[in-house]
């Protein structure tokens, strides 16, 4: 079977790091093209790129964010629903500060879930939200496909 593939060794016998990647994104069940666009966004803060994701028969359109930038807006958030609770708003700010170094350093390779801000799913009646999208972090082994770009519905005239 494919995904019994062992990582190939050189004559060092230290594993071929590329070979390894490719067999833990296979055994993940993710797409390496999505997992390079996740690192890239992840290791240059305030970056972003417009995409639609499929999930399960759902499409979902925004912009694709690093984990840092997801996780300061989740504080952002969370300050406005909770009045300023300034350990929360603390807490998530510092993680995305850690994130940020660490993905810089190349030391974060966690690449198990895609954040996307002014996200709204789209369906054949439109899209939800109306507005304002929201801010959505999934799983990245749970993405079907992608493409770049965001959808956007339009009314028949």
């Amino acid at each position: 079977m494919a995904d019994d593939v062992e990582p190939t060794t050189d004559s060092h016998n230290e594993p071929d790091e590329s070979q390894e990647e490719r067999v833990r994104a296979r055994a993940k069940g993710t797409d390496r093209m999505l997992q390079l666009l996740i690192s890239i966004v992840n290791s240059a803060p305030g970056a972003s790129v417009n995409i639609t994701l499929l999930m399960g028969g759902q499409v979902l359109s925004g912009w694709l964010i690093g984990e840092g930038d997801y996780l300061r807006a989740f504080a952002t958030q969370m300050s406005k629903s909770f009045g300023n609770e300034q350990s929360s708003v603390e807490f998530f700010t510092a993680e995305a500060d850690h994130r940020d170094r660490a993905a810089a350093a190349n030391e974060l390779d966690e690449r198990r879930y895609i954040h996307l801000k002014d996200a709204k799913f789209v369906s054949h009646d439109g899209q939800l939200p109306h507005d304002e999208g929201l801010l959505w972090r999934g799983k990245l082994a749970s993405v079907d496909g992608f493409t770049l770009g965001i959808l956007s519905v339009t009314s028949a005239t």
